[in-house]
């Protein structure tokens, strides 16, 4: 790795808690392996001090920042110029700092893609999906999978008008789709869970220890986990013991990383040593 100096360019990850993070072990091994002259930090922002951390982001010529839970959204009034993918999600999970103005991207919809099709060989146009959660990692996905040509969506969370906000959101962009939202309750998800062949998990903790809940899937379903926790989930363990196949969010992290690796730096990611980096974490 090149040795820091006055020219250095430093990148990194708002959020909280960011501590758990890969990303600086993707990037910064990226940068190493490219001899690059860059650097790849966490930073935990609560959310009273986002306004002020994101301002110093220009003041102290970030190259840009990755943005994490519990942000995604609440950038979004602070950005100067939103891409397509960003304004039509309301969520941003990468800024770049160019002349003075923050720029905010969208990424997490393309990795999820990615992974989906990559590593769980599934095909959505067509398909029916089952989505807990309403964040904003939710809404990128469901807006990828939306304009993958998905035939229904039926989103599930904790608060129902966030639920029904996003459904809404989505039908505007989307008419053809057929949506559902409602309250996420065992019952809900029991309901569904037959109806649909992706389920996707992108709730940030467990509402209820899932081991305990009988499951019974569509033959064949998908069950994915946005969480790229190294440990297996309870969510995890709970679908491929209810005969699903299942998928963590390793993948999902790995593409969108290499997008973010790109808008930040200008060079072409070294995807497959990103890849391997990867693999070689233990739990």
């Amino acid at each position: 790795m090149t040795e820091i100096d006055g020219f250095t360019r430093v990148c990194g990850l708002i959020g909280l808690p960011v501590a758990h993070s890969l990303s600086p072990l993707l990037h910064n091994y990226a940068y190493s392996r490219l001899g690059l002259n860059y650097r790849y930090l966490a930073y935990p922002v609560q959310p009273d001090d986002l306004q002020p951390a994101l301002r110093g982001l220009t003041a102290l010529n970030f190259s840009g920042v990755n943005v994490t839970a519990p942000h995604k959204e609440a950038v979004i009034p602070f950005i100067d110029r939103l891409d397509p993918v960003a304004a039509a999600t309301g969520s941003v999970n990468t800024i770049c700092c160019r002349e003075g103005k923050l720029e905010g991207y969208s990424t997490d919809g393309e990795g999820f893609l990615w992974s989906l099709q990559e590593e769980g060989n599934y095909v959505s146009a067509g398909k029916s999906v089952l989505l807990l959660g309403a964040g904003g990692a939710a809404r990128a996905v469901s807006y990828a999978l939306a304009a993958q040509g998905i035939n229904s969506l039926t989103i599930l969370n904790r608060s129902e008008h966030r639920a029904n906000s996003l459904a809404e959101k989505l039908q505007a962009l989307f008419p053809s789709l057929s949506l559902k939202a409602a309250l996420l309750t065992t019952g809900s998800v029991k309901c569904y869970l037959p109806q649909v062949s992706l389920i996707v998990n992108s709730l940030s903790g467990d509402p209820w220890p899932w081991e305990e809940m009988a499951a019974s899937f569509y033959e064949g379903t998908l069950v994915y986990d946005l969480r790229y926790s190294l440990c297996r989930t309870g969510f995890i363990n709970w679908a491929e013991k209810s005969g699903a196949k299942v998928l963590n969010g390793l993948g999902m992290l790995l593409a969108q990383a290499a997008l973010s690796f790109e808008l930040f730096t200008g060079v072409e990611p070294p995807f497959k040593l990103m890849k391997k980096v990867l693999t070689e974490v233990n739990c």
